[in-house]
């Protein structure tokens, strides 16, 4: 969790634990969803 204090964009996948993605400020699909697809596109990556 350390790490999400120092990024610009914290981003959890929606199968993550409980405590990972209620200390991200952003949450996003499960690996199964394009959860990944879908977090590069939150933080603009890809549109």
């Amino acid at each position: 969790m350390e790490m999400f204090e120092l990024v610009q964009h914290s981003i959890a996948m929606g199968n993550a634990l409980d405590i990972v993605k209620q200390s991200a400020k952003h949450v996003t699909h499960s690996h199964n969803e394009d959860g990944i697809l879908k977090g590069l596109e939150l933080c603009g990556l890809l549109k």
